[in-house]
């Protein structure tokens, strides 16, 4: 994303992303969660925009598991919004919300941030990914390293299979590693490598 550095894909489903059953779903707007959020609020419905890294996004469980849709869940005339992208430091939650939430109307923005997201904040980076910046100048926020650096040129193709397969190997590892009890037989271990490698 030229703006933020990486995004969501938008409309986007893996169906057992985090293991069996346990998926990651965006809306149109790349917001995760199932629900398309329309320009006006719902009638007796109040809106809340949730803002954060991972930890909001409900990185490793169910969509109907991050805490945003637990909100909604349990008080149903909330609506919320959850904006939560992993890695994001508040420069880039920040810059998310005014592009693409300035106009929700949320009666409620909450900001849900750890102390690496104030790190995040310093750099041009994360993870050698390349993200923008903000720097007070003079009496305006400025925004840097915008438009954000493509990581993955045409001459760069290789490492970004290298990334995914380590990615996917990470992800068959992990269920792997929550089959209880482990297995004594470690005919598991080569499906799950040899889909990772694959996927």
């Amino acid at each position: 994303d030229a703006d933020l550095g990486w995004m969501n894909r938008r409309s986007f489903r893996a169906e057992n992303l985090y293991g069996k059953g346990v998926g990651f779903t965006t809306n149109s707007h790349g917001f995760r969660g199932t629900k398309e959020i329309a320009a006006e609020v719902p009638a007796g419905q109040r809106r809340i925009v949730f803002l954060g890294d991972s930890f909001t996004e409900g990185y490793g469980v169910a969509d109907a598991d991050c805490y945003p849709a637990a909100v909604s869940a349990i008080e149903p005339s909330f609506e919320a919004v959850n904006m939560g992208l992993g890695g994001f430091g508040l420069d880039q939650m920040f810059l998310w919300y005014r592009r693409d939430a300035a106009d929700l109307r949320a009666s409620t923005v909450v900001l849900a941030c750890i102390a690496h997201d104030f790190e995040r904040m310093g750099t041009d980076h994360f993870l050698h990914l390349p993200k923008p910046w903000l720097e007070v100048d003079g009496a305006t926020l400025a925004v840097r390293n915008v438009p954000v650096p493509k990581v993955f040129g045409e001459r760069d193709r290789g490492r970004l299979v290298r990334l995914a397969r380590s990615l996917a190997l990470g992800r068959a590892m992990e269920r792997l590693r929550r089959t209880k009890p482990p297995p004594e037989d470690r005919s598991l271990v080569a499906p799950l490598l040899e889909e990772a490698w694959l996927s």
